[in-house]
C-alpha cells in the first residue's frame, strides 16, 4: 500500500543552503500536494488554490513574497510531489545587506 503524504502525521521541515551567488530557504510540508498547474498560479496576486478553499486568506501573501524576493534579485518558487509534500523556496542574492 502507497503512503500518500496526506495520510502521514503532520510534518514541517525548514531548511538553509547557498550557493556562489544566493542564500537559499525552503520550508517543506508533508500535507497537502500541489497540482503542477496550480504551482504556477501560487505567486500571482488574488489567487487562491483549489486545496486552500476552506482557509482564510485573501491569496495576496506568497505574491508578495515573490515580488520582494525579486526586488533583491531572487526569487521564489514551489515544488510538490506526492512522495516529499510541497516545499516553498526564496533566494536572495548573498550581495544584499553587503
Amino acid at each position: 500500500m502507497e503512503v500518500t503524504a496526506s495520510a502521514r502525521s503532520p510534518k514541517i521541515a525548514i531548511g538553509y543552503h547557498h550557493d556562489d551567488h544566493f542564500h537559499i530557504f525552503s520550508v517543506n510540508n508533508n500535507g497537502r500536494i500541489i497540482n503542477e498547474e496550480e504551482c504556477n498560479q501560487v505567486y500571482h496576486m488574488f489567487r487562491r488554490l483549489s486545496v486552500s478553499r476552506q482557509t482564510e486568506g485573501s491569496g495576496l501573501g506568497l505574491a508578495i513574497v515573490r515580488d520582494i524576493m525579486e526586488a533583491h534579485g531572487g526569487k521564489a518558487w514551489v515544488e510538490s510531489d506526492p512522495a516529499n509534500g510541497t516545499t516553498f523556496y526564496i533566494s536572495i542574492s548573498r550581495e544584499v545587506g553587503q
